[in-house]
C-alpha cells in the first residue's frame, strides 16, 4: 500500500511539474509501471498514442515490424527508426519462461514506442521488475545496436559485472568466447570483454564520464541508459548536465549531415560514411524523484 501510494504521489507531482513546464519540455516522456504488470500512465510532451492509433504492424513475436510500418510522424529520424532491422535472440528455454513473469516485458511495446518518439525517456519501475536486464535486450532486438553501441551506466562496479554476465547469458551468448560475445563490460582496470563485436556495453558512470569528456557527442553510442539515477552521485549529476548539452547538439548535427547527405549522388554517397544518428537517453530508477529530473 505504501509503495502504491508513493507511486501515485510521484505521478501527481510529475503531472504538476509537466503543466508548469509544458512550453519548455521537448521530447521527454516518462513510463511508470508496478509489479502487477499494469501500466499506470504514460506522459509525453504531446498526447500519447496507442499502437492501435499508430497502426503499427507487429511481427509474429508481437513486436513492431519495422520494414513495412508507416511513420509515427513526418520526422525523418522517426521514419528511420521504423525501418531498423530486428535481431532475433536465441534465448535458453528457462529464460524465455522467466521473462514472461517480468513486469517490464509486459511493456516492451510502450517502451520501444517512447524511444522512437522521444530523445529522453524517464523509466520508473520497482526493484526486480527487470529494467536493467531487459531494456537493453529490447533495444538490441529492435536494431539500436546497428548505429552504435547500447551503453548502460551504473554507479557500482559489482553491479556492472554481474548484470553484464546475466544479460550475456539471457541472450544465449554463454557458450561463446569473450572475443565473440555481444555483451561486454568495462570498469576501472578491466575492459577485456570489450571487442569490435560488442553491441551492448555495461560500464560504471565514471567510465562514461571519461568518455564524454573526450567526445561530447558520444559517437560510438546510439543510445545511453543511466541506471540507478536516483542515487544522485557526483558522476551522475555531471553526466546529466553534459548529456543535456550533448543530445540537442548531436540532434542538430544529425539533421545537418542528413540534409547534405541527401544532396549527394549515389556515387558520392559511397565515398562517405552515413550521417550520424541522434543520441537517445533513458534514465532508469526504482525510486526516482521525478521533480529532480
Amino acid at each position: 500500500e505504501e509503495k502504491k501510494s508513493l507511486g501515485a504521489l510521484m505521478l501527481e507531482k510529475f503531472k504538476k511539474l509537466k503543466e508548469k513546464t509544458e512550453d519548455k519540455v521537448e521530447k521527454v516522456t516518462m513510463i511508470d509501471f508496478n509489479t502487477e504488470n499494469t501500466p499506470t500512465e504514460t506522459f509525453s510532451d504531446r498526447p500519447a498514442k496507442t499502437f492501435e492509433e499508430l497502426k503499427l504492424p507487429l511481427d509474429k513475436f508481437g513486436r513492431i515490424e519495422p520494414t513495412t510500418g508507416k511513420s509515427l510522424s513526418t520526422s525523418s529520424e522517426q521514419k528511420a527508426d521504423l525501418h531498423r532491422s530486428n535481431h532475433h535472440v536465441n534465448r535458453p528455454a528457462d529464460i524465455r519462461t522467466a521473462r514472461m513473469n517480468l513486469p517490464v516485458c509486459q511493456m516492451e511495446q510502450e517502451i520501444v514506442e517512447a524511444v522512437i518518439q522521444n530523445d529522453v525517456i524517464i523509466l520508473c519501475g520497482e526493484t526486480g521488475s527487470g529494467k536493467s536486464t531487459q531494456v537493453p535486450q529490447f533495444l538490441y532486438e529492435y536494431g539500436y545496436a546497428d548505429d552504435g553501441m547500447i551503453g548502460i551506466a551504473q554507479p557500482r562496479r559489482v553491479a556492472v559485472i554481474s548484470t553484464a554476465d546475466r544479460v550475456n547469458y539471457e541472450m544465449g551468448q554463454k557458450t561463446l568466447t569473450e572475443s565473440e560475445r555481444l555483451v561486454g563490460y568495462q570498469v576501472r582496470y578491466d575492459s577485456h570483454t570489450i571487442t569490435p563485436k560488442t553491441k551492448v556495453k555495461f560500464m560504471t558512470d565514471g567510465i562514461l564520464l571519461r568518455e564524454i569528456t573526450q567526445d561530447i557527442l558520444l559517437r560510438q553510442y546510439s543510445i545511453i541508459l543511466l541506471d540507478e539515477a536516483h542515487e544522485r552521485n557526483v558522476n551522475t549529476d555531471i553526466l546529466l548536465g553534459m548529456l543535456s548539452k550533448a543530445i540537442p547538439l548531436r540532434h542538430q548535427i544529425s539533421e545537418d549531415e542528413q540534409k547534405k547527405y541527401q544532396q549527394l549522388s549515389e556515387a558520392e554517397r559511397a565515398q562517405y560514411s552515413p550521417p550520424i544518428k541522434p543520441l537517445k537517453l533513458i534514465i532508469m530508477s526504482a525510486t526516482i524523484r521525478v521533480t529532480d529530473f
